[in-house]
């Protein structure tokens, strides 16, 4: 899969776009304290991803850090049905898009400061999500999300075959998240 890809998905659903950068598998947790969402992310290489994102009104703000010294900041800004992203990395890459929510779906649409771009859908039924997303150069990564309780069971595939499945789990205010990319 395609770096662009794995950055739409951090914006999207980081814990799924982590999986797939992951060697094997990826663990963590994301807590809610006040209008703060503490996350912290690893895999079993070593790596890891961590930082925050704090909510004011309609404004979201994401300071993100990984093992290698690496950053990814940026802004959610929420209008209506439309959400504005914006995120930059410490590399001088970026990644800027919309996600149109109408109903049970969600439209994403992003563009990197390299030209490509990844599209996609998000629809809930009930509970569970189906995700279809593919980006420029026709990766592609489709599958769901579905939740029983406190725990919710993830199943997506890539275009090369390569499957992500794993589990969040929700006690209190804490989420753990461990996936497993085959």
């Amino acid at each position: 899969m395609k770096t662009l890809t794995k950055i739409a998905l951090v914006a999207l659903t980081l814990a799924t776009a982590l999986a797939s950068q992951a060697q094997n598998y990826i663990y963590g947790s994301s807590r809610l304290i006040g209008n703060t969402t503490y996350r912290n992310y690893y895999d079993p290489n070593g790596s890891s991803l961590s930082g925050t994102s704090r909510s004011f009104g309609n404004t979201t703000y994401h300071n993100y850090y990984d093992s290698g010294g690496r950053s990814i900041s940026g802004t959610s800004r929420t209008f209506g049905n439309t959400t504005y992203q914006n995120y930059y990395g410490s590399t001088g890459s970026s990644l800027s898009g919309t996600s149109h929510n109408f109903g049970n779906t969600t439209y994403h649409n992003y563009y990197d400061s390299d030209g490509g771009s990844v599209s996609g859908t998000s629809r809930t039924f009930g509970n569970t999500t189906y995700q279809n997303y593919h980006d420029s150069t026709g990766s592609s990564l489709s599958g769901t999300s579905r939740s029983f309780g406190n725990t919710t069971y993830h199943n997506y595939q890539d275009s090369d075959g390569d499957a992500i499945s794993g589990t969040t789990r929700t006690i209190g205010d804490t989420a753990y998240t461990t996936l497993d990319n085959d």
